[in-house]
């Protein structure tokens, strides 16, 4: 691969980054002789892959030009056929249960072009297959949009997460609001709260029932501030410690050292939930902006102090002793406040377009099932 060339389609974007209609592609390479270019009305669908499922599924090339990867089959719809039309019809309803049938193989299956001269389909007058086309290549827009304002937020988000943070060497951080002047002062992790171990002495049969709850390891590791609807059910213990409102969560281990130590902020009162044994707990005694503190214990400076402490090989640990002797700095209370607040926006709009993708990915569903039986 290289930065700028003739755009290529590989057959793993159908399976990473699907879309119903592919009109350009950031995969370049070096033209070669025998290449295949798109002439803007074909449908792709991948020759191998996992599953018999996995391998049904097909886009339409609707711009001239690209080189189709190999390991594609290629197929060219009469004038009678809508090229994304077909696409759809291939990738949903039946006629993806009848094309999935033709897949051989065991540990990789196959499709061939000879199997797609088997299959018949049922499709309406050209004008409406446009009209139902664009219907879902509209919602695959607006979920395109969103998705691209998402990616642009969180370039924002960790722009200001470093910005607003102040680093070890520095009193205070780059970007600050004019009203505040104090200088931020440096503490240990450990000065400012004390750890608590999580579930302990439980079997599988503990888990999956029972009057309490646990917080999973994947809403710690993926949410700076913790997703309190994402818990799992397990048997009440009174020997085990429950969390509390602004209780910091971490994680203990992971398959990478960028990658342990990830907190989350706990932000619910309900009594009897416990925290994953692959985890450990820690309860500020200090007042703090719990915001704040998400977003700073995200930031660059800490996360490198963080997964120094990482040991291991083919996964990584980290002591939850050395992880007190952490340094941070932090503004006054009121500071906190304000840049809590400041990131509160920002995880609201990060929130509010994720939830506009889920609906129209809904949308598209239930248009999809009633469209292509």
């Amino acid at each position: 691969m290289i930065n700028e060339g003739n755009q290529i389609i590989l057959y793993g974007q159908l399976y990473t980054n699907y879309t119903s209609e592919i009109s350009f592609t950031n995969q370049f390479v070096h033209p070669k002789s025998g290449s295949i270019y798109s002439k803007g009305n074909e449908v792709i669908i991948p020759a191998s892959g996992e599953s018999s499922e996995d391998i049904s599924i097909a886009a339409s090339v609707t711009s001239q030009g690209i080189i189709l990867g190999s390991d594609l089959n290629i197929v060219t719809p009469k004038s009678s056929l809508n090229n994304t039309f077909l696409a759809l019809t291939l990738s949903h309803g039946n006629t993806k249960k009848r094309l999935s049938k033709y897949a051989q193989g065991k540990t990789i299956v196959h499709l061939h072009g000879s199997n797609f001269k088997k299959l018949s389909i049922k499709f309406p007058s050209i004008d409406e297959q446009k009209k139902i086309k664009d219907l879902i290549c509209k919602v695959d827009n607006l979920a395109s949009l969103h998705q691209e304002s998402i990616t642009k937020t969180h370039q924002i988000f960790q722009i200001f997460q470093s910005k607003m943070s102040a680093n070890l060497e520095e009193n205070t951080p780059k970007i600050r609001n004019i009203n505040y002047s104090n200088q931020w002062n440096q503490s240990r992790l450990g000065d400012i709260g004390n750890t608590f171990t999580s579930l302990s002495g439980k079997t599988k049969d503990d888990f999956g029932h029972g009057d309490a709850e646990y917080v999973p390891y994947l809403n710690v590791f993926n949410n700076p501030i913790a997703d309190t609807s994402l818990t799992d059910k397990i048997m009440k213990d009174p020997k085990q410690n429950s969390l509390q409102y602004g209780d910091i969560l971490f994680t203990v281990s992971s398959e990478t050292p960028n990658e342990v130590g990830m907190s989350s902020v706990w932000l619910d009162n309900r009594p009897n939930v416990y925290l994953n044994s692959f985890c450990f707990g820690f309860r500020p005694v200090m007042k703090y902006d719990h915001l704040f503190l998400a977003n700073l214990l995200r930031s660059d400076s800490f996360r490198k102090q963080m997964y120094i402490l990482a040991q291991g090989v083919s996964r990584y640990n980290i002591s939850k002793i050395k992880a007190m002797d952490i340094k941070l700095k932090l503004p006054i209370y009121e500071e906190q406040v304000y840049i809590g607040e400041f990131f509160k926006l920002l995880i609201l709009n990060l929130q509010l377009r994720k939830k506009k993708i889920k609906i129209l990915q809904e949308l598209k569903g239930e248009y999809l099932r009633k469209m292509f039986l």
